[in-house]
């Protein structure tokens, strides 16, 4: 008869918790090295609406060897209209901000979103556009607020908003007008960032 004393479980405890430690341990390192790869991958333009999390950074732009701010001129070129907020066509006016600050206003009139109608080429450029001076290497927010008409007073909530980013290096930037309703109004505004004459 076997007179052996049997084995508690807890003795493979430790053996256990060994195999576990060099498991973390190899997981851990392949996460590293594979983390530290080079990305590819430039973001030029993102948008958020209105109540949603706040944007991402893109990255920064490319480095030049001047760091004296650059006079960049920032024009609104077009205005697609997916939902103009009405049956039919609807005046609205955008209000685009650099950096926190008021820039320019552009009245909209009558605007329409039926197929054929629903993309606007701006031809007034002074009105549309504004002097920005843009520092080298550094990004710098670009936001849009729309207003129907008479809705725009002072201190009176935007009814679409949308957020990008200007940044040197980068010749365009598009920003997504929305409410924080899914049927509601929607407009996508192209803008061209150029140097100043």
């Amino acid at each position: 008869m076997n007179t052996e004393p049997k084995k508690s479980r807890l003795a493979h405890v430790p053996s256990i918790l060994g195999g576990t430690a060099a498991l973390v341990a190899a997981l851990t390192t392949l996460y590293v090295n594979l983390r530290s790869e080079p990305r590819t991958e430039t973001t030029s333009t993102v948008s958020a609406p209105l109540g949603q999390a706040p944007m991402a950074v893109p990255p920064a732009a490319p480095s030049n060897a001047s760091t004296k701010p650059q006079p960049t001129l920032l024009r609104l070129d077009r205005v697609q209209v997916d939902n103009d907020g009405s049956v039919g066509s609807t005046d609205w006016t955008f209000q685009v901000n650099v950096g926190g600050e008021p820039l320019f206003s552009v009245p909209m009139p009558s605007l329409n979103d039926k197929p054929g109608k629903n993309l606007v080429r701006l031809t007034d450029a002074e009105q549309a556009s504004a002097e920005v001076q843009l520092p080298a290497g550094k990004n710098v927010s670009l936001s849009v607020n729309g207003w129907k008409k008479g809705g725009w007073l002072p201190g009176a909530r935007a009814e679409v908003s949308g957020e990008g980013w200007m940044a040197s290096g980068f010749n365009k930037t598009v920003i997504t007008l929305k409410t924080e309703k899914p049927d509601g109004p929607r407009f996508v505004l192209y803008f061209s960032v150029t140097p100043a004459n």
